[in-house]
């Protein structure tokens, strides 16, 4: 949102902005997503859930053994 005007600025604006063309812009937002992403999305949600429950206590050794032993 462009904040002098208070409106929200065009895709070709925010693309040059962003150093990014159209057609990139428009060939990501019709992208499929992968199994590998819809994967690696599945394991961040269960990362946050789990630090959350447990206040933010583990490291990353014991996250990956949470992980490696509930998860496949």
């Amino acid at each position: 949102m462009n904040p002098d005007a208070g409106k929200l600025y065009g895709i070709s604006k925010a693309c040059r902005m962003m150093g990014v063309s159209r057609a990139a812009y428009y060939k990501w937002t019709h992208r499929k997503v992968t199994v590998h992403e819809q994967e690696n999305q599945a394991i961040r949600d269960y990362i946050i859930e789990l630090e959350e429950k447990n206040h933010y206590v583990f490291g990353v050794k014991r996250l990956m053994t949470y992980i490696n032993a509930e998860t496949q």
